[in-house]
Order: C-alpha cells, then structure tokens, then sequence
C-alpha cells in the first residue's frame, strides 16, 4: 500500500494545454474532453463554460496550493475570470454568497476522472480566502466536490491548506491527499495536519488521517534523495 500512494505522489504533470477559444460554436466544436468522457452532446453554455479552463487529461500528481496577498506573475492557478453567465452554473446557495462577498470566480483546470470531468475554479473572495475548489459539471449545473486550497492570515498567524491530487490507492478514481498548516510570522510550523480524502464509487471522498507527508514525497525532493 505504501509503495502505491509513494508512486503516485512521485509521477508528474504532463501535457498540458490553455485553451483559448471564446466563441460559442467552435467552443461547442471543441469542448473535448466533456463529451469523451461522457459521450453526451454540450450546451452552449456548458461549451464555453468547458473551454475557459487549462486542459489536463490525465492527472498523476497535482499540487493545488493558494497564496496569502497577490500571486506571483508564474502562479499556475490563476486562471480566467467567468465569462458572463457562467455564475449561474453554481447553486443558488453559492451564488447568494458570491454576491454576499463580491467573489470574483475563476475557471483555472479541468482533470479527468474516471468516467468524469472535474473543474478546479478559484473563488478569491469566498470566506475571504483565496480558495480553490473542485466541481463537477452536471446537466449545466455545477456541483461541489472537495475544497483543495485557501491561504489566510489570523491575527499574527497564517493558515494554509494544501492538496495533492492522485489515485492513491490504485482504483483508478482520484483521491486528495489534504495538508492543513499553521506558521506563525516568521515562517515556522506551529502544527500540521495531513489527511487522505479517498473517492468512493459515488463520486464522494472520505477523509481518512494519514501519517505521510506529501512535501517528503513530491518528485522535486524525491530527486534530492
């Protein structure tokens, strides 16, 4: 088991392309990988909403990580603003508290699953974090799966959540492995907590804690060793 979740920390992202495309017709054209996937025609909405994301179609080892202020000019999850209209797409509990904090949304990764397409979107603005989060597209609407990232400060205190995302125990389905860290001003760890969220059949993930460390295992301190 062990030598399982250490191999699928260790492989990485590969081919990776920005899609471009705005327009609703050639964006219906080229909404892959929606319909490979589920071999379901694409609305409109649902082509240009597909298409505003990075394309990654098979995912080893994913770090998603937030930042406290501004990102750096290379932060790899910036991602583009909705288009309007595409707000629409979360429920109406969400959209009640995008308007409640005037949180911007933005469309930053979509990663196969098995079977599924999930969508990694940035919220800055939600709970006044920088979060990031995973969402599944179904019939036009947008359904929650698992927060991944956020970074915020607590009086003198800063917060910070990590995740990998990876098939870790081999079932072909993405699990997250989730680290939860708190440093105090000059940088030190206070406290760290890693926990292993494993997908089930259904689509949900349950959290299991778990004593590996993701930092000790991503292929750039891998190469170290």
């Amino acid at each position: 088991m062990k030598n399982i979740i250490l191999t699928a920390i260790a492989v990485l992202l590969t081919s990776v392309s920005f899609a471009q495309t705005t327009n609703v017709e050639e964006a219906r054209e080229s909404a892959n990988p929606y319909p490979v996937v589920t071999d379901q025609p694409v609305s409109d909405k649902a082509a240009l909403f597909i298409n505003s994301f990075n394309k990654e179609r098979n995912v080893g080892n994913l770090h998603v990580y937030s930042f406290i202020d501004q990102p750096a000019a290379d932060y790899y999850f910036t991602g583009r603003e909705f288009a309007p209209g595409l707000s629409d797409m979360y429920s109406a509990d969400l959209r009640r508290k995008n308007r409640k904090q005037n949180a911007k949304v933005y469309a930053v990764q979509s990663i196969r699953g098995e079977g599924e397409e999930y969508y990694i979107i940035r919220e800055p603005g939600m709970s006044g974090n920088n979060r990031l989060s995973m969402y599944e597209l179904n019939d036009d609407k947008l359904t929650f799966k698992i927060n991944l990232a956020d970074a915020k400060k607590v009086g003198n205190k800063v917060k910070q959540t990590d995740s990998w995302i990876a098939d870790i125990d081999g079932d072909v389905l993405l699990d997250v492995i989730r680290v939860n860290t708190k440093m105090n001003a000059n940088g030190k760890v206070l406290r760290k907590k890693v926990t292993v969220f494993f997908q089930q059949q259904d689509g949900t993930f349950k959290a299991k804690p778990y004593s590996l460390d993701p930092y000790l295992y991503a292929p750039e301190n891998l190469m170290k060793k």
